[in-house]
């Protein structure tokens, strides 16, 4: 039981140190745009809507993603689970974040062995998926390469995301 709230605490240590990593962008740099409007060194004009409008929806996705996790941690989000081919999970992913890809120069590649069927919520593990993608997007740069892999291992499924980026160290309980 101590080894299980030990391993709560992280998780929430965890949290909160991504929740203050990610707000350091978006917070701050509407506060600037906000603050040079005010101060007539910025003129209102589609740039600067661009700026906090984007900040605004980074914020927002923030907040429904916290909402989403502290559900989630409390058993409370409701899963509507079917049938699913693996494959057809991750051609969706990575045809939706195709463009994106490749305005930054970043190679998307899929890597599908034979076919796997899941049973599994495809909004949900659509919602996973595209915010592993964006991640390795982020810190992928240009000219890198992201890849998506399907494969089944027993009687499991394995879905992974693997990224010639920065890296990030590998969590283990």
């Amino acid at each position: 039981m101590a080894g299980k709230l030990e391993g709560i605490e992280d998780n929430r240590r965890r949290l909160l140190s991504d929740l203050a990593h990610e707000l350091r962008t978006p917070w701050p740099r509407s506060a600037l745009t906000l603050e040079a409007l005010s101060d007539g060194v910025a003129d209102w004009n589609g740039s600067t809507a661009r700026v906090l409008t984007e900040q605004t929806e980074r914020l927002t996705r923030l907040v429904v993603d916290i909402n989403d996790v502290s559900r989630a941690e409390e058993g409370r989000i409701a899963l509507d689970l079917s049938p699913c081919l693996a494959s057809d999970l991750v051609n969706r992913a990575v045809e939706q974040a195709q463009t994106a890809y490749r305005q930054k120069g970043v190679v998307l590649a899929q890597s599908l062995g034979p076919h796997v069927t899941l049973m599994a919520d495809p909004q949900r593990i659509g919602q996973v998926l595209t915010n592993l993608l964006s991640n390795a997007l982020r810190h992928t740069p240009s000219g890198g390469r992201v890849t998506v892999s399907a494969s089944a291992k027993g009687n499991q499924c394995v879905i992974t995301v693997t990224d010639t980026g920065e890296g990030m160290t590998r969590l283990t309980n």
